[in-house]
């Protein structure tokens, strides 16, 4: 596991000692080798079938329409602002040496606008420090 796979495994094994908890993550195999973890496929509506079985979805990232989906479901959510996605992108282009463009532009106004939804619409937040 990288660092947020671990990451979320350990705040999975907290949680359980006074709740049910169900770890998700998305993968593009319908293999289900890993008994104790719900993957969700990233096609096709499968995720309004997992988040219907949930009260609280606690995320790194969830996409608009899955957030809209959440909230209009009466599903607290929960974002985990450990390593923001804008910085992380930016960080990305910087190290990658790619050269922002309208395309790059795009794609983070997108991610921003995902950013301020999330901080619109989600009922917690959690963060590594505050910093």
């Amino acid at each position: 596991m990288a660092g947020p796979g671990i990451r979320y495994h350990n705040i999975a094994e907290q949680l359980r000692k006074v709740s049910d908890v169900t770890l998700a993550v998305y993968s593009d195999s319908s293999d289900s080798s890993e008994s104790d973890i719900l993957k969700i496929n990233k096609t096709g509506e499968t995720y309004r079938q997992v988040f219907d079985k949930f009260d609280v979805i606690f995320a790194q990232w969830l996409s608009g329409e899955m957030l809209d989906y959440a909230k209009s479901s009466g599903i607290t959510v929960i974002i985990d602002l450990y390593a923001p996605v804008p910085i992380e992108y930016l960080a990305s282009l910087e190290f990658s040496n790619v050269v922002a463009d309208a395309q790059k532009d795009l794609e983070f106004s997108g991610i921003i606008e995902t950013c301020n939804k999330y901080l619109a619409s989600a009922v917690f937040f959690v963060y590594s420090n505050d910093r």
